[in-house]
């Protein structure tokens, strides 16, 4: 079995056969809204969430957003910059 027919078995088993990976991922409550999160942090939080380390790092990824669920990070679109 290839790393990507790997990968994408892991991703199917989270999301769901066919579902494209989540842009969200759910961080630690340690941190408040706006902050960076912890390039560690992050890559353990994706790993236990999606099944798979994380495919970009984590200045790909928003600054800590808050919702009725907690704190997650997205991903952020080509060419965009959060600062």
């Amino acid at each position: 079995m290839t790393w990507k027919a790997r990968a994408q078995e892991m991703v199917d088993r989270v999301n769901g056969p066919g579902d494209p990976p989540s842009d969200t991922t759910r961080v630690s409550s340690k941190y408040k809204t706006g902050d960076w999160v912890n390039e560690d942090d992050f890559e353990k939080a994706h790993k236990d969430q999606h099944g798979i380390p994380p495919q970009l790092s984590v200045q790909d990824y928003s600054k800590v957003k808050t919702d009725d669920k907690g704190n997650y990070v997205v991903k952020l679109k080509e060419g965009e910059i959060e600062e």
